[in-house]
């Protein structure tokens, strides 16, 4: 197959810049170039006791005030304190639970923004077992 030469030419002249954007492979899969949640206290689909707080893992540090966190049980919102960021890590937020949780499932929605405005959000559904 012959291309003509206004497409030949637009590939040649466009070779050069294309080569820049490449990237190695499996860079755009590495959690550290993209905000993500990396992990969670309880963890997804979990059955554990009534927890005091629940703690969430970020791969980069979320934006400063950027942060929502609500603990649902089916439809209803159960009172929480604030996200809080780890004084040791402010990759990892603590959310105090206000009080002791009933047997049954519960879902962590979160919402956060990484620090190029790129918004993330998530769901962690899990359950409770009272001992």
């Amino acid at each position: 197959m012959r291309l003509g030469r206004p497409v030949a030419g637009w590939f040649r002249n466009c070779a050069i810049p294309l080569g820049l954007v490449l990237v190695p492979a499996g860079a755009l899969d590495d959690p550290a170039l993209h905000f993500s949640l990396s992990g969670s206290e309880p963890a997804a689909e979990a059955t554990v006791s009534p927890p005091e707080e629940l703690r969430l893992w970020f791969t980069q540090a979320p934006q400063d005030h950027s942060m929502s966190v609500r603990l649902m049980a089916g439809d209803a919102a159960v009172e929480t304190g604030p996200p809080i960021a780890a004084a040791e890590d402010d990759r990892v937020y603590s959310v105090a639970v206000g009080r002791t949780l009933e047997e049954g499932g519960y879902n962590i929605v979160w919402r956060a923004m990484a620090a190029d405005g790129h918004v993330v959000r998530g769901e962690i559904p899990f359950k409770v077992r009272v001992p």
